[in-house]
């Protein structure tokens, strides 16, 4: 899958759209990957922009990744309103949801969809 990055923009329609044999290998429940994908849609508080990518597990699992990421954006301050989106393709792991759970006692202003 590749990591492209969809149009900033307010309309939900336009975002990058996930091949249909991308959807079929991961997030096919009858398939045991040992890989995760998460497809991720961030709405910014009163500035209408949205940004919209995929993401996969690389030496840390997907989800650890993408709050690295997250939280080294410059843009990004503990006061900082915004709501996320996750489509992921398997549940997350204890230590990952523990990561997760943390991150947002951290970030009362980010709700997580």
């Amino acid at each position: 899958m590749s990591s492209e990055t969809g149009p900033v923009a307010v309309d939900p329609t336009l975002r990058r759209r996930i091949e249909p044999h991308e959807f079929e290998v991961f997030f096919d429940p009858r398939e045991l990957r040992k890989e995760t994908c998460l497809l991720y849609e961030i709405n910014w508080g009163g500035r209408h922009s949205v940004w919209r990518h995929t993401s996969q597990n690389t030496s840390n699992h997907v989800e650890v990744n993408f709050l690295e990421k997250f939280t080294t954006e410059r843009y990004f301050r503990p006061n900082t309103r915004c709501s996320i989106t996750w489509f992921l393709s398997w549940s997350p792991c204890g230590e990952c949801s523990r990561a997760i759970t943390e991150f947002l006692s951290r970030h009362p202003y980010v709700t997580l969809f």
